[in-house]
Formats: structure tokens, C-alpha cells, sequence
């Protein structure tokens, strides 16, 4: 019986360095985990965590995405909830369906951000729908919306904030620590400003 109890410890033991590079939920098949930088194409998962930067091209993920470091998708869908500890940049046909933490920037075209979608840096969108944005930063920031659509922008931190919309539409703009700028060009408008004045080019 002792030698069998023995048996059993050396096996875990030898599972757990097995796996020791990826998460317990991994090895059940629930969360990919890579360690380092990935570039990933043409691939599905259920739930995605990278520890890196990392570069996703015509990839789906069923439900959470993770990211330490900066991150570049190109024609793909997370489902669920996405975490980028960097900045992040979408290209072509680009989906986010729940709620979407970004550390650093946002560079979008192309992107629908169906859920609560949180920014910890600048923003530059073209040609993308969002629902309910949180920009918080206490830098100087500039976010420039151009053919773009979006519910609701609501702009924290200290700093001068400008918001520029060129031939895109915003339901609500608001300004939560400081008098902020919005800039309507072209077509653009905005249905209120809170805390801030608007100026027409």
C-alpha cells in the first residue's frame, strides 16, 4: 500500500511538471495558455491567455481572451470578456462581444465592440461601432473617431481632453474630472456634451 501511495505522489508530481507551463483549466481543455510573444492564424479556442505580445489573425475565441503585453488582431472574434495589459490595434472585420479592458491605446478599423469597453490610453477609431466607452487616463490625451458610431464616451483623469469627431455620431459625450473639447467635423454630431464645450470645423 505504501509502495502504491509513493507511485501516486511521483506521478503527480511528474503531471504537474508536465503541465507547468500551462494553466490546470488548460489541461482540461477550457484555456490555451502560451508563455512568450505568439503569432496565431487561422485558429479557434475556447479561452485564450497569453503571456506577451501577441499577433491574432483570423482566430475565434469561444470565451475570454487575456494578453500581458501589446496586441494586434486582424479579422477576429472574442465572445467573451478581453483583457490587453498593453495597447491594442485592430484590423478589417473585428468583434469584441463582452466587456474589454485596454491598458494602454487603442488603434480600431473595422472594430464592433459590443460590450463596456475601458481605455487606459489614447483612441483612434475608424470605421467601427462601439457601445459604452470609459477612457481613464491623467495624461494628455487626443481621441479621434472618424466614420465611427458609439452610444456613450465618458472621459476620466486629469489633462487636457479632446475629443474629435469626424463624420461619426455619438449619442453622449461626457467629461468626469475636467472641462473637455469636443470637435465636430464634417457630418459629425454628438446628442449631448456633459461638462464640456463642443466646436464646429
Amino acid at each position: 500500500m505504501l509502495s502504491k501511495s509513493i507511485v501516486l505522489v511521483i506521478g503527480f508530481l511528474l503531471l504537474g511538471t508536465a503541465v507547468s507551463t500551462q494553466t490546470w483549466s488548460s489541461w482540461w481543455g477550457e484555456t490555451t495558455r502560451y508563455d512568450g510573444a505568439r503569432t496565431l492564424k487561422n485558429r479557434s479556442y475556447k479561452s485564450l491567455e497569453i503571456h506577451g505580445a501577441a499577433t491574432l489573425d483570423h482566430v475565434t475565441v469561444e470565451k475570454n481572451l487575456m494578453v500581458t503585453g501589446s496586441t494586434e488582431l486582424e479579422d477576429s472574434t472574442v465572445q467573451g470578456n478581453v483583457t490587453i495589459m498593453g495597447a491594442l490595434e485592430t484590423k478589417g472585420a473585428c468583434v469584441l462581444g463582452g466587456r474589454a479592458d485596454i491598458k494602454g491605446g487603442l488603434i480600431a478599423q473595422g472594430l464592433q465592440a459590443k460590450g463596456k469597453l475601458v481605455v487606459g490610453g489614447s483612441i483612434e477609431s475608424t470605421d467601427s461601432q462601439f457601445g459604452f466607452i470609459v477612457a481613464k487616463s491623467n495624461k494628455n490625451e487626443t481621441y479621434m473617431f472618424t466614420k465611427s458610431d458609439g452610444d456613450a464616451l465618458t472621459v476620466y483623469g486629469l489633462g487636457t481632453k479632446r475629443v474629435t469627431l469626424k463624420d461619426a455620431h455619438f449619442s453622449t459625450i461626457e467629461f468626469g474630472d475636467s472641462e473637455g473639447v469636443v470637435v465636430l467635423k464634417g457630418s459629425a454630431t454628438v446628442g449631448g456634451v456633459i461638462n464640456g464645450k463642443i466646436e464646429k470645423k
